[in-house]
């Protein structure tokens, strides 16, 4: 959920930069994402699918490994959210990232 707030939020992605490192991630893929995501930032480009794909690209996350761009998409997806106790699993948006 992390990286699919950064992804659609990116402005929030210096911040995150500042708590956490690719090597906080104990999963590779997520690692790889977050390096790409925190690239992009760090050279103020646009944030979306296709610089995210192109970024994990030019990081051979897709051509040295077993991963996919459809994985690499999901991880950046923002995911719904059922609002506790709503009636007929009313959804929400996912929370607004705020720094510390």
């Amino acid at each position: 959920m992390l990286l699919a707030t950064a992804a659609a939020q990116p402005g929030t992605i210096r911040e995150i930069r500042g708590l956490l490192l690719p090597d906080d991630f104990a999963d590779r893929l997520h690692s790889a994402v977050f390096a790409s995501l925190a690239g992009l930032a760090h050279r103020n480009d646009v944030v979306d699918p296709v610089t995210i794909l192109w970024e994990a690209q030019r990081r051979r996350i897709l051509t040295a490994g077993p991963y996919t761009p459809d994985q690499v998409l999901q991880l950046c997806q923002p995911i719904e959210v059922l609002a506790p106790g709503a009636p007929g699993g009313a959804r929400r948006s996912p929370p607004t990232l705020r720094a510390f």
